[in-house]
């Protein structure tokens, strides 16, 4: 298996086997933070008072990545000639 990461030039990851690998369980959802970041204010720091918004933020994001429900669209899939 092989993945590159932090590359600003990096347009697609590849994993390489000759064996099933799961990634996630369609039925469960990866993009998420640990309960207490979603539900309490942060105590102190630079966030003091804050509680992550993430549900709110993914949406944007995966927009701005061209994916659609967490995953690369067929568009994006097409733009990296996948």
């Amino acid at each position: 298996m092989g993945a590159v990461m932090g590359s600003k030039k990096l347009k697609a990851i590849a994993v390489y086997g000759t064996e099933k690998v799961t990634v996630a369980r369609p039925d469960e959802k990866d993009d998420t933070l640990p309960k207490i970041l979603m539900s309490e204010p942060m105590p102190d720091g630079p966030s003091s008072g804050h509680v992550s918004q993430l549900d709110r933020m993914l949406p944007e994001y995966y927009k701005l990545r061209g994916w659609e429900d967490g995953k690369p669209g067929s568009e994006k899939l097409r733009e990296l000639g996948l």
